[in-house]
């Protein structure tokens, strides 16, 4: 091979390294971008699923679940779950603490004290959801 035919050669090579890093480039932003855009849709669609009857001390704060719209199964399928559930301030309605839920349904059972509310997966287990500590 002649000198210019290497330096063809390699030149092709560097175009094809090129071309695959751009489409492997391309392919990441576009998930990047889908999984944005959708968890942004899933959030502004999101309804009030059901506020917590149990108030903390004085009933300063509460627990609200929201549930994302129904779009078959790709909520679930894509890791978002089934909603969401927020630590609130009563009053001003300001979110303190928040978390994905899976399953909204078994989060039933919930614990109040003067620092923290324990929220558990199934009722009477010690299987816990989550814990927030409440602002003083």
């Amino acid at each position: 091979m002649s000198i210019c035919e290497l330096h063809c050669q390699r030149d092709y090579m560097k175009k094809h390294i090129i071309i695959a890093a751009c489409i492997i480039g391309g392919v990441f932003l576009l998930s990047v971008v889908g999984h944005i855009s959708t968890r942004v849709y899933l959030r502004t669609h999101a309804t009030r699923w059901w506020t917590v009857p149990v108030e903390s001390r004085g009933g300063e704060f509460q627990i609200v679940m929201y549930r994302y719209p129904r779009l078959r199964d790709i909520p679930e399928s894509f890791g978002f779950g089934q909603g969401f559930v927020q630590l609130q301030e009563k009053a001003s309605g300001k979110v303190l603490a928040q978390k994905r839920a899976d399953d909204l349904a078994p989060l039933t059972a919930f614990r109040w004290s003067d620092t923290n509310v324990i929220v558990y997966h199934v009722p009477g287990t010690s299987d816990m959801f989550a814990d927030w500590d409440l602002p003083k």
